[in-house]
């Protein structure tokens, strides 16, 4: 029952059954009242001809004759009784006394008892019988396979010459009672004949309808059945014809917009995964790759379907690999589509920074979840060249004030924590500004910058040599005392008189330095950059070389 084709079937069958069974049970009813009513027309016919033959032979005086009559009649074998009965219901010819009251009548004895003997009967009372006492032609079929007519005699003119000494309007009752087996058989016949008609003609309209409702519904139902099971199983090229301009002609053409939509859907969609350029990758609901866009083979090198069913931490380098796998717990309200750095791993196990951002999705009752990749190589360099322009000198690619402060703070915490000291260099050059108004500011740049590489090359990887602006720079030298600063200040001072070559000639710069010393002249970055450029001047003016 499964098929709504066999429901169908079995829905019009039941329905024809049904049909067939209230038909019949009409016909049939019918069919027995038209057959009664004719058989009851012909017995009253029947029985009012011998009834006109019966008062013929009485009013001609023949009563003799009457009753041979009725004797001959009685030998018939479809005539099972034939009377003529008194008002009482006895037989008129069953005694002598209907012979004698004439008679007596009549004042002579006219009319002689017959030698038929007739044994005696009980009256007849039936309601038939009572219903012709009433002048009324009646019927009686209470017994199978026999009908009794009762037909009432009325007295006439005629009767009286011989029954005057009776006034009553009824004179009796003629009762005849035929065999109707053979009709009963005939009527069989007929309704047999009639149900064979029927049950061919239902079992033909059932095939009839079963054809039409086959070819007109079922099996438009079943293409659209098909159709929506394609669709399910990710076919959207289905098509159903759409010929038809009834309903089901419409749902075709309905489904049909449905599936170029959806097509057109799906395109649209396809066309930005696949020129997006950030991996996008489908997870099930345990975190497995069901589906990846083609820019998973730009990013990582990994073709799509080598990707499907594993995990997302594939992609990503095993130092995250914890990271992202706690990213990917559902049941945190607010992270779904957060980003989240990372560093992935490509095929060939090159690395590089990305941004991971995950979002739920649910379809129909499948939960799953969208992971999009975004590579951050060029953000992570524009940032990282952003921040080293911020703390870092354009010109000679030094630390900048900013930085030279907070790597003052922290070198003041690592000291104070140490119980060590420090120093802060502060140095200026002389002559720089004659040589710069001179030649222009290229060559005086050129010069910073040569000052800037003798600076580094006198000092630690652990120390910082900042320009602070124009010709102005500053060395820190954590861990250091005043004698080891003093010895950095002598060798940086006859680096500097160091010959210079511009344009063919040659030029000799001097500087002044101020060494501030921590703990010994403060404990604050600011401070001791106040104290050092104090010492500094002070060795400007005074031509030291440096000061502390």
């Amino acid at each position: 029952m499964n098929s709504l084709g066999t429901r169908i079937a079995v829905i019009i069958s039941v329905a024809l059954f049904s049909l067939l069974l209230a038909a019949g049970w009409i016909i049939d009813r019918q069919l027995n009242r038209a057959f009664m009513e004719k058989n009851l027309f012909h017995m009253e016919m029947h029985a009012q001809s011998l009834l006109s033959s019966l008062k013929t032979l009485m009013l001609n005086g023949q009563g003799a004759l009457a009753r041979e009559w009725l004797d001959t009649m009685r030998a018939d074998e479809d005539v099972l009784a034939i009377d003529i009965l008194r008002r009482d219901g006895r037989p008129a010819f069953s005694d002598q006394s209907t012979i004698e009251a004439v008679n007596a009548y009549l004042g002579e004895r006219r009319f002689q008892a017959g030698k038929t003997v007739h044994p005696v009967k009980e009256p007849d009372a039936t309601a038939a019988f009572r219903q012709a006492l009433q002048g009324r032609l009646a019927f009686d079929q209470s017994r199978a396979a026999q009908l009794t007519v009762y037909a009432p005699i009325r007295s006439e003119p005629a009767c009286n010459t011989c029954h005057g000494y009776d006034d009553a309007d009824l004179r009796g009752v003629f009762k005849l009672s035929l065999v109707s087996s053979q009709n009963q058989a005939q009527l069989m016949e007929i309704r047999e004949e009639l149900w064979r008609i029927a049950i061919a003609l239902v079992i033909l309209l059932g095939i009839i309808l079963w054809l039409a409702l086959h070819y007109g519904v079922i099996r438009p139902v079943r293409r659209l059945r098909d159709a929506i099971v394609a669709v399910g199983q990710g076919d959207h090229e289905t098509r159903l014809p759409a010929l038809r301009h009834d309903e089901l002609g419409e749902v075709g053409r309905v489904f049909n917009r449905m599936q170029d939509q959806v097509l057109e859907t799906e395109n649209r969609a396809r066309a930005v995964m696949d020129n997006v350029a950030d991996a996008i990758l489908i997870l099930d609901e345990h975190g497995e790759i069901k589906t990846a866009n083609p820019a998973v083979r730009t990013l990582f090198g990994y073709e799509t379907d080598e990707l499907a069913g594993e995990k997302l931490t594939r992609l990503i380098a095993e130092d995250d690999g914890d990271l992202v796998a706690s990213f990917l717990e559902a049941g945190h309200p607010g992270r779904s589509g957060d980003e989240q750095e990372a560093v992935g791993q490509r095929k060939d196990g090159a690395r590089f920074p990305v941004a991971l951002s995950i979002s739920d999705m649910k379809v129909g009752r499948q939960h799953y979840r969208i992971a999009i990749i975004r590579d951050i190589t060029v953000h992570k360099e524009q940032v990282q060249a952003l921040e080293h322009q911020a703390l870092h000198d354009d010109l000679t690619g030094l630390p900048n004030r900013v930085l030279l402060a907070d790597r003052v703070e922290h070198a003041i915490l690592s000291a104070r924590r140490n119980q060590s000291s420090l120093a802060l260099l502060l140095t200026d050059l002389d002559h720089f500004k004659e040589i710069n108004d001179t030649l222009g500011h290229h060559y005086g740049d050129l010069i910073l910058k040569q000052v800037a590489q003798r600076m580094q090359k006198l000092v630690r990887s652990s120390d910082t040599v900042a320009r602070l602006g124009g010709d102005e720079f500053a060395i820190l030298l954590p861990t250091a005392d005043r004698e080891q600063a003093r010895r950095i200040v002598e060798k940086m001072i006859k680096a500097i008189e160091q010959p210079f070559e511009l344009q063919g000639k040659t030029y000799i710069l001097g500087s002044s330095t101020g060494i501030a010393l921590y703990p010994e002249h403060g404990e604050d970055g600011s401070i001791l950059l106040q104290r050092a450029d104090v010492a500094m001047y002070l060795a400007k003016r005074e031509h030291l070389g440096y000061a502390v």
